[in-house]
């Protein structure tokens, strides 16, 4: 499990230019993580670099996201879909961490860095 976390960390660090992404699996609970956020949130009141999100951080001079996550506990006989799923998605049996963030929350925090923009898609008719 451990192991395939950590092949996914390094190819995602690959995709970003100058830009670190990490997911923290942490062992713990809802209300450690809760306790993490208002620590975090009460250090960095005043430092307009970083950004403070349940579930995580983001500094934006230093260039990461750290996205707080608990594992599901698959075997390395499971076959993985999702690496990265929300709390409500209901695909735990196939994902290797529920984020403790919402989607939003890690959307805020990759657009936080002030070059880092998310592609626009457009459909053509």
């Amino acid at each position: 499990m451990i192991q395939k976390i950590r092949f996914f960390l390094i190819s995602f660090l690959g995709l970003f230019n100058e830009f670190m992404w990490t997911m923290v699996v942490c062992a713990g609970n809802d209300t450690t993580v809760h306790a993490l956020y208002k620590k975090q949130e009460t250090l960095y009141k005043k430092d307009p670099h970083v950004l403070v999100f349940p579930g995580g951080l983001a500094h934006r001079q230093e260039k990461w996201v750290h996205v707080f996550a608990k594992a599901t506990g698959l075997s390395d006989k499971d076959s993985v879909e999702f690496v990265l799923i929300s709390e409500t998605s209901g695909y735990d049996y196939e994902s290797l961490a529920i984020s403790y963030a919402t989607p939003s929350d890690i959307h805020r925090a990759l657009e936080f860095r002030p070059t880092f923009s998310t592609p626009r898609i457009s459909f053509l008719a």
